[in-house]
């Protein structure tokens, strides 16, 4: 459920989509693929419960792999540091979000790593942000 707010959501970004199209992935980076291309793998879901978060409140730390072609040369690193920032302005402090049945609460970026694929021939930057949302059931 989290995984399709998260497609939905990127995708619906136009300095993202005009970007990365629909490669917005869960898990792994398909074989193949054209990049850019963006990779999310939810690390863990917890419930919150506390007196300061509604009831029922899931926290996520979720990493987001950034790819593309090193062939691409210095363009690569360019739209790398260009996609990595606009994930920064889609996802870094938004609040109330609402797309299906997901009510993102709150979103902020834990860290930004940057390495290389030399299976994949790829650059990539990897970016952890903490998320709390409400999954309605419908």
């Amino acid at each position: 459920m989290i995984g399709r707010f998260l497609y939905d959501y990127l995708t619906s970004q136009p300095n993202i989509s005009n970007l990365v199209g629909n490669r917005v992935f869960p898990l792994l980076l398909p074989q193949n693929a054209e990049t850019p291309a963006i990779v999310y793998f939810i690390q863990d879901q917890r419930l919150v419960e506390s007196k300061q978060c509604y009831p029922y409140i899931f926290r996520s730390s979720i990493l987001f792999n950034l790819w593309v072609d090193v062939n691409m040369g210095q363009e690569a690193y360019d739209t790398l540091e260009f996609l990595e920032l606009q994930m920064m302005k889609s996802l870094h402090g938004v609040s109330d979000i609402v797309l299906g049945n997901v009510h993102l609460y709150n979103s902020k970026m834990h860290m930004v790593n940057s390495a290389r694929d030399d299976t994949f021939l790829s650059f990539m930057k990897t970016m952890q942000f903490l998320m709390d949302y409400k999954i309605e059931i419908l």
